[in-house]
């Protein structure tokens, strides 16, 4: 579970010992309800999204270095931050997303580019 709490803890769940341990958190001003979330080969959590001033960001959380027993007191990274005015789009939503076999993450979104029509 990624930023799933108000604290914007992240937690992995054990189905054999029936327990929860901490994942890093969420960066700061990372918005939890419109965010699509890709595993990247298992050694990567990337979550994409869009905030309110349609900026589009994407933070990573590093599965390699995580260990397994204890609970993690780290915060994932911005990798990358990018304004409207570099995208351009408008009324903008992710939907999904993939990791592709060729190391490609592919992110579906909506939205409108300048001049489109209603």
């Amino acid at each position: 579970m990624i930023g799933g709490n108000e604290e914007r803890e992240s937690f992995a769940y054990s189905i054999t010992e029936d327990k929860y341990r901490k994942l890093p958190k969420l960066p700061i001003g990372h918005n939890i309800t419109t965010n699509v979330c890709v595993n990247y080969k298992d050694q990567a959590v990337f979550t994409f999204l869009q905030d309110a001033k349609l900026f589009i960001k994407v933070a990573v959380m590093d599965l390699t270095n995580l260990d397994e027993e204890e609970d993690s007191k780290a915060e994932m990274e911005w990798v990358l931050k990018m304004e409207q005015t570099e995208h351009e789009m408008d009324r903008f939503h992710l939907k999904c997303g993939v990791s592709m076999h060729d190391n490609r993450i592919v992110v579906v979104g909506r939205g409108r580019l300048p001049g489109m029509r209603e």
